[in-house]
Parts: C-alpha cells; sequence; structure tokens
C-alpha cells in the first residue's frame, strides 16, 4: 500500500501480474530502495520485483538464488540479499533486467558458519549484516566492505538480532535485538 502525506491511502502494489495475485506464492519478505527511486520487493519464492514507484507497475522480475528475506541496496546499485534460512548473504547486481551475482558472502562466528543472516543495511562505509548461530545470546553485527569483504564485528553478544537501520545522522546503528533496541556508534 502506497500513503498520501496525510496518511490517506493512495494505492496498492502488486508484486505478481494481477492474473496470478492469490494463485503463486506470492508472499513478500522484504523491500528497499534503489538509488534510482525504484522500489524492490523480495519474494519467498527467490524472485526479486522492481517497481516503478509512481504507479506499481512491474518492471522487472528477477530470479535470485537465495530467499531475500531482507534487503539492502548499495550506494552503486547494488542489492545485498540476507537469507535467514540459509545463513547466506548475496550481492547482486541488477543489468539488463536479470540479477546477477556479483560475490557471496558466508559470516562465520568463531571459525564456523553461522546459522541464520538476518536484518542488513548499507552505508558509504559498507554493509552491516545480523547474524547468529542456534542458540541465544550468540547474536553478531558483522561489518563488510562493498565488496563482500569482512572488516569488522561491531558486537557480540546479542540476543537475537534482527532488523537494523541508521538513525537520521548515520552516527549510530540501530538494532532490533528481540526485546530491545541496541544502538552502536558507526565507523
Amino acid at each position: 500500500m502506497v500513503y498520501h502525506r496525510d496518511t490517506t491511502h493512495k494505492c496498492d502494489f502488486h508484486v505478481v501480474p494481477e492474473d496470478q495475485v492469490g494463485t503463486a506464492d506470492d508472499s513478500l519478505y522484504s523491500v528497499a530502495i534503489m538509488p534510482n527511486g525504484n522500489i524492490i520487493a523480495g519474494l519467498k519464492k527467490k524472485v526479486l520485483v522492481e517497481l516503478d514507484p509512481r504507479n506499481g507497475e512491474i518492471l522487472h522480475t528477477m530470479p535470485v538464488k537465495i530467499k531475500p528475506f531482507f534487503l539492502a541496496v548499495l550506494s552503486n546499485g547494488w542489492i545485498v540479499i540476507s537469507d535467514n534460512q540459509q545463513g547466506l548473504v548475496e550481492i547482486v547486481e541488477v543489468s539488463n533486467g536479470n540479477a546477477v551475482t556479483v560475490t557471496r558472502i558466508q559470516p562465520t562466528i568463531d571459525g564456523k558458519p553461522v546459522r541464520y543472516c538476518k536484518g542488513v543495511c548499507s552505508n558509504s562505509s559498507g554493509i552491516y549484516l545480523a547474524v547468529n548461530t542456534d542458540k541465544y545470546n550468540t547474536g553478531h553485527i558483522h561489518h563488510y566492505n562493498c565488496a563482500g569483504q569482512f572488516v569488522s564485528c561491531v558486537a557480540q553478544r546479542l540476543y537475537s538480532p534482527q532488523g537494523m537501520t541508521f538513525t537520521a545522522d548515520g552516527q549510530q546503528l540501530a538494532v532490533a535485538d528481540r526485546h530491545s533496541v541496541k544502538m552502536y556508534h558507526t565507523m
């Protein structure tokens, strides 16, 4: 749904063609905004859909290799996809209506692959990713550069980190940690 500034309903955007609404697995997991203003929606069936924000027109439907539970968009337009179930992240570039894998991130904690990759966001210094094992209080926030290379561990021992975003001034990272919001200074 899209709303006017006064919060009145403006319109709904469907992520599959109208004749397929309710017939295909069109479960919507995530959404992000491209540098050009277009909307990117991540669907359960391992598909990204690019929508025109003015009218909801489906511009591109692009299969991807992992489920897009969480999305972030880098300043160069690359899309960061975080798959909660596989514990993987892919960075894709949209080219001619196709999502082409640039690189894959397989995060680790104490040298072992993580069980879950969750919230993801980005700024000019790179990608921030919430990860954890299959136990509570093992969550980390990892920082990667825009090429997907590990930079640092920003936080450890989080209960179960989920979504995250930057404050308006970009100086802090707000993390939803199941029962609380935790704030971290960014680099």
